[in-house]
Order: C-alpha cells, then sequence, then structure tokens
C-alpha cells in the first residue's frame, strides 16, 4: 500500500512539472548557454522524475519508432566524426537526444493514463490561450508600449516573435496548439470550443507565417479524410479506398495537364500572386510569399553547393548554417528539415527522417480510423502531426520542443485509445423469462442452438 501511495506522489509530481514545461514551452526569451530557457529547468526536472518513477515502478523502457531514431543517432555520429567542427556538431547532438529523453519520457510516463493525458492537454489548451493572447494584444497595440518592449518587443523581420524571438517557432507553436486543442477534453460546450480554436487560430494567423496557414490546411485535409477511412470496416476494404482514392487523384492530374498542358509556376507567377495579396487580409502572409520563395530557393542551393562530397555521410548535426548563405551574404539556416537531414546527417539521416515520419503517420492513421467522437479518440493529435510536417517543408521544425511534445503525445493517445477499445463491454443482462420462452431479447428471433 505504501508503495503504491509513493507511486502516486511521484506520478503528480511528474505531471506537475510536465504541465510546467509545457505552460512555457513558448517563453525561450532571455535563453541561457546553448539556448536553454526557463521551460528547460520543468523539462530536464520532469524526464529525471519519470525516468527515476518507470525505474522504481519494474516496468520495461518502451521505445516509440526506435529503428527510426537508431538511424538518426547512427548518421549523426558518423557525420559528426568528420565534421569540420566538431564542437557545434556535438552541442547539436546533445541537444537531439535531450529531445529525445523528453519524448521518451513522455511515453512511458504517460502511456495508457488517460486522466493524466487529459490534464496534459486541458494545459496545453490554457497555455495556447495565454500565449495567443499576448500575441494578439502585442499585435493589436492594445499593451503599454514600455510593457510590450519589455515582455514583447521581440521581432524579427518586422515580425512578431514575442517571447520566443522567433516568429516561426511561435506560429509553429500555435500551430500545433490548435490541433491539441481539437484534441483536448476543455472546453465542453461546442461554442466554447469554437471561440478557443479560433482565438488560437487568429494568434497564428498575426505571426505573419505562410507556413502555419499550409500546415492548418493540411491537418484540416487528414482530418477530411476521416469519415471515408471509419467507413471502411476491413483492412481490405480501407486499401481499397486508399488504392480508389490514388486512382482518382492520379487520373484528375492526367486530365488535367492532357487539357491544359504542365502547369509551369515561376517567381515571376509568385510575385504575381503576393503583389496581389499586399492589399488584402493576408498582406503579411500571401504578401511575403514571393520573398521567402526566393529566400528559401536560395539557401537550398546554397546548401547543395556547400555540402560538396559530404553530402553521402553528412557535414554534421545542425553544421549546415556554417556553409549555407543567403544572398545577403550571411550564414542562414535551411529552413526545411529533410533537406536539413541530407546535408547535415547524410543519406543515412534522411532516410532515418523519413522513418520517423512514417511511424507518426501511422500513429495518427491509427487514431483517425478509430471509432468515436474527435475529442475521444484525440485524432487531432495525428493531424497535429500531419499539419507539422508540411510546416517542416518551409522551416526547421524539428528542434522545437513543443514538436517533440506533440509526438510523444500522439502515441500515448494511441496507447490510451488502443487500451480502451480493447476493453470488452458487458453483455446486457438476460431477462429469465427470455431462457424459459427460447428467444433472444435483443431480436425477439428464436436461439438457435448448436
Amino acid at each position: 500500500m505504501a508503495r503504491h501511495e509513493r507511486w502516486e506522489d511521484g506520478a503528480r509530481v511528474s505531471l506537475f512539472l510536465l504541465g510546467g514545461a509545457i505552460f512555457f514551452l513558448p517563453l525561450l526569451l532571455p535563453s541561457g548557454p546553448g539556448n536553454s530557457a526557463l521551460v528547460d529547468l520543468f523539462a530536464v526536472s520532469y524526464v529525471v522524475a519519470a525516468l527515476f518513477g518507470l525505474l522504481r515502478s519494474g516496468r520495461p523502457l518502451r521505445w516509440p519508432a526506435g529503428a527510426a531514431f537508431g538511424l538518426i543517432l547512427t548518421a549523426s555520429l558518423i557525420a559528426l566524426v568528420a565534421s569540420a567542427n566538431p564542437s557545434k556538431g556535438l552541442l547539436n547532438l546533445v541537444i537531439d537526444l535531450y529531445l529525445f529523453a523528453l519524448f521518451l519520457a513522455i511515453c512511458n510516463d504517460l502511456s495508457g493514463r488517460e486522466r493524466a493525458l487529459h490534464t496534459i492537454l486541458k494545459v496545453w489548451t490554457v497555455a495556447a490561450l495565454a500565449w495567443g493572447t499576448l500575441l494578439i494584444l502585442t499585435f493589436l497595440q492594445a499593451l503599454p508600449p514600455a510593457l510590450a518592449k519589455a515582455l514583447l518587443g521581440q521581432t524579427f523581420d518586422d515580425r512578431l516573435a514575442t517571447t520566443t524571438g522567433n516568429p516561426n517557432l511561435a506560429a509553429s507553436f500555435m500551430l500545433v496548439s490548435y490541433f491539441v486543442a481539437l484534441s483536448s477534453p476543455w472546453p465542453r460546450r461546442r461554442v466554447a470550443r469554437f471561440l478557443v480554436l479560433g482565438w488560437i487560430l487568429f494568434g497564428m494567423y498575426v505571426t505573419g507565417s505562410n507556413g502555419a496557414l499550409t500546415g492548418v490546411v493540411a491537418g484540416w485535409a487528414f482530418l477530411a479524410l476521416g469519415p471515408y477511412l471509419r467507413a471502411a470496416r476491413t483492412r481490405e476494404q480501407l486499401m481499397a479506398f486508399v488504392g480508389v482514392l490514388l486512382l482518382l487523384v492520379t487520373i484528375a492530374l492526367g486530365v488535367t495537364v492532357a487539357v491544359v498542358g504542365v502547369p509551369r509556376f515561376g517567381l515571376a507567377d509568385v510575385s504575381a500572386f503576393a503583389a496581389h495579396e499586399r492589399d488584402g487580409a493576408f498582406a503579411d502572409n500571401l504578401g511575403r510569399l514571393d520573398r521567402g520563395t526566393r529566400v528559401r530557393l536560395q539557401l537550398w542551393d546554397s546548401g547543395f553547393r556547400g555540402s560538396g562530397s559530404r553530402l553521402a555521410i553528412g557535414l554534421g548535426p545542425g553544421e549546415a548554417i556554417d556553409v549555407v548563405v543567403n544572398a545577403k551574404g550571411r550564414n542562414q539556416s535551411l529552413h526545411n528539415d529533410l533537406i536539413a537531414y541530407l546535408i547535415e546527417r547524410g543519406v543515412l539521416g534522411f532516410v532515418g527522417i523519413l522513418a520517423l515520419y512514417a511511424a507518426l503517420l501511422r500513429w495518427g492513421g491509427r487514431l483517425l480510423v478509430a471509432r468515436g467522437r474527435g475529442p475521444d479518440t484525440m485524432r487531432g493529435l495525428g493531424a497535429g502531426v500531419a499539419a507539422n510536417l508540411l510546416m517542416s517543408m518551409s522551416h526547421e521544425t524539428m528542434h522545437f520542443r513543443h514538436v517533440w511534445v506533440l509526438f510523444a503525445l500522439c502515441w500515448v493517445a494511441l496507447t490510451v485509445v488502443a487500451d480502451r477499445q480493447r476493453v470488452p463491454t458487458a453483455p446486457a443482462p438476460v431477462p429469465p423469462h427470455a431462457h424459459r420462452s427460447g428467444r433472444d431479447p435483443a431480436s425477439s428471433r428464436p436461439l438457435t442452438h448448436a
């Protein structure tokens, strides 16, 4: 009894620490050594408490997507051995291991604990409302100038970055938070949920991130597939539906190309579209599309040229910034997770991140096809994974803390839903007269006998 009580006390402490880490996820300024922040005090304490609790409980350590992480770690070590800047590569590898440890701690600590998972989803939703409100108030210039400068005055290229120091990180947090809130059991009332989700989306909008906007569309498209996939009763029907969907898309593309020819888009077309949007509601988003596209093409071209013969094994974790330069001649990151993993960790690292996203989408897909309402199955977490995948095509999101927390919560939600659906439902009691009459009370038909 005493051991059980100690485990419960430890579980409460770890849950408190994880809740604190989630609430302070966007509070990254002022930063400490290695870009550490207040959130890391909670996160590191949580990892220690969760893993210590796991050891005391005697439960085995679970390794979700372990093969993918093994590939990434192996590729990172190979690239680091031949690195031109081993100190920077080692620091980035340590950060990777820290984020992976946070992921593992959440997966093992919350696995199968539905109430604890719901608590964390509620805390995240409240945190998103709080940080989103600060973003919106800053955008509307509703705060006193001195307070805005002291608390939220961090800007980047005339865009709101607030306490994250990075507008794209702020946008990513709000994007992920939207899909977390979709999965949260709070608030329960439909009107309140609509207002909360709308407020979070508005907070994302004011960051001016095009990557976040496309991510929302990807998440919505992921959720839109749900009713059709859930209609399939067997695995064969599900695969048939996916096959028919791919066939229809292929036919539609073929007909389009046959009728209007191969679409050709260039920077001139993107610039014309962006110019058209500069007077509209998305002036700070789509109105910058031409500049953002041009910058990314420059970065990707510079990265591939700078990697040279090292492309096969990689430059080293986080070391692409040493060779990548923008149009102004300044060093800058690659702004694409897949390209960054290929250039920094080589072909093996590229295979590793593909394997990781395959596992993540598989978890999200299983939540999507689970029976039940959205908040019950928490399928919004899978949609958040899909949204982040698309955003990672224009930003490097794999070093964002909240993204790894999302990955872990998606796996935990899968364990909770799987456990819930494995519990057999008790059969309805059969009235005594039903046995005497030889009839099935549920169907009023005679019982069959072997």
